[in-house]
Order: C-alpha cells, then sequence, then structure tokens
C-alpha cells in the first residue's frame, strides 16, 4: 500500500493455535500409544508435586482459598495452631505431602492421603471446608494441576522450539 497523508494500518489475524495445538496433541498422543509406560515421568514429577502441595498449604494462599473467620483464628491460636488456612495439626498436609498413598501406573498416577493419618484426613480432604450448597471453599490439588500443566508446557514448548530453525 502506497503511502499517504493520512497514513494507513496493516491488519493482520491473530492465530489462534487451534491447528497447532491438533498437531501437537496428536504427536503426544502417538508418543503415548508408543512409550506406554509414564512410570518414569511419575518418578521423576513426584518431588516437585509433594513441594507444590506443600505450598497449597502455605500462607501464600495460591489457591485462593477463603479466607477464616475471625473467630476460628482466635480459637486456633489459644490452641497453638498456627493461623495458615488448612493447618491445625498438620495431619491433612503431612498425609498429603510426607507420607502420601501414591499409586504410579503405566498411564495414570492417583495421589491421595496415606501414612497413619490417611484414613482420619481422607474424609476431612474429600470435604474441606464445604460451602451450604456443598461446593468446596477450599479444593485441595488446585494449584498442583496447574503446576503441573505449566510444567508440560514448558517440556513440550522445549522440545517443540529446540526442533525448529529460522533462517
Amino acid at each position: 500500500m502506497p503511502s499517504t497523508d493520512k497514513g494507513f494500518t496493516i491488519k493482520e489475524k491473530n492465530p489462534n493455535g487451534k491447528h497447532s495445538v491438533m498437531a501437537l496433541q496428536k504427536f503426544i498422543d502417538d508418543v503415548d500409544k508408543r512409550a506406554g509406560d509414564m512410570r518414569p515421568v511419575w518418578d521423576a514429577i513426584t518431588p516437585d508435586m509433594k513441594q507444590s502441595l506443600k505450598f497449597e498449604f502455605s500462607n501464600a494462599n495460591p489457591n485462593s482459598w477463603t479466607g477464616l473467620e475471625q473467630k476460628y483464628v482466635r480459637w486456633k491460636r489459644k490452641q497453638g495452631y498456627p493461623d495458615t488456612i488448612g493447618i491445625a495439626t498438620g495431619a491433612l498436609k503431612g498425609s498429603l505431602t510426607d507420607t502420601p498413598k501414591i499409586k504410579k501406573r503405566k498411564k495414570f498416577m492417583r495421589w491421595s492421603p496415606g501414612g497413619s493419618d490417611g484414613r482420619k484426613v481422607k474424609p476431612y480432604a474429600k470435604h474441606f471446608d464445604h460451602h451450604k450448597d456443598g461446593t468446596p471453599k477450599r479444593p485441595i490439588f488446585g494449584h498442583t494441576i496447574k503446576f503441573i500443566a505449566r510444567t508440560a508446557r514448558k517440556a513440550v514448548f522445549k522440545h517443540v522450539i529446540k526442533r525448529t530453525t529460522f533462517e
């Protein structure tokens, strides 16, 4: 376009990546079919998952859990418990981070409360402080799921970008 006194603009469509995502997903599905055994991956990410779950039960509050009522905070302090949401005795956090029950299979990994407190905290973990309508106020694993998703995206990105050349 020739330049005019009024100037001009160039408009291009921003790609949505739909076709690229489909191609990458097909590649990942093909790798999954060929690989067959994800246990080495589960072994590799377990320490980071434990740390991510520990982070969920910290004052950073990465899941944006609903705050505690002042009355409950005062009670916790009297009992010698920390103000941190989700921590009283630490049994739930410990059962998910220190002694989790982890089943690592070829195609999946299942993570649940374990150790001697596992049976005791499992009902509490399942219903971690629900609203009256039954929806959870403080769902567990939210940050950890996002962490794993970010990690997987980084791994795929590194794999693809390492093999892409622009000249």
